[in-house]
């Protein structure tokens, strides 16, 4: 796979699309818990189908999972009831796994990039102090820097 610098515009709209996509059914929750899942994602399919697969959103009762590999998804077809049990026991929460050939996005550490100034991170946080929830003001303030550091890490 290709490797992409943290904080791409990429990332930033991979998070807010699952945001957005729990949004239009006034269910922020479902684009919260996606976030969730990825990132707990080694502990429900295991640390090597979590490096080929990544859950993308939540539709209806399914649980829409982004898969690189054709065998790795035939593979997670045949263990769709395991996933399933897996995510109700971590997650209380019963989805059905539908699976989606993709190409799921690498994270990669980048020494010595530019970081933001305190100031500047401050003026964030005001801005983002109007969102009630603390959980959905943490991942828009971190969306934020991430897509500013990206900006001067161009």
């Amino acid at each position: 796979g290709t490797c992409e610098k943290p904080g791409t515009m990429k990332d930033f709209f991979s998070i807010f699309e699952a945001l957005v996509s729990g949004f239009e059914d006034n269910q922020w929750n479902k684009g919260l818990l996606v976030l969730l899942m990825r990132k707990r994602w080694k502990e429900i399919v295991g640390e090597f189908v979590a490096q080929h697969s990544s859950p993308l959103r939540i539709v209806g009762d399914d649980l829409i999972i982004e898969v690189d590999n054709n065998l790795i998804m035939q593979q997670m077809a045949l263990q769709q009831e395991l996933i399933k049990e897996r995510i109700k026991e971590k997650f209380q929460i019963n989805l059905r796994p539908k699976f989606t050939l993709g190409r799921i996005k690498r994270r990669m550490l980048v020494q010595n990039r530019k970081r933001l100034e305190h100031e500047k991170i401050k003026n964030m946080e005001k801005m983002v102090s109007k969102v009630k929830d603390p959980e959905l003001r943490r991942i828009i303030l971190k969306a934020m820097i991430s897509l500013e550091e990206a900006r001067l890490n161009r």
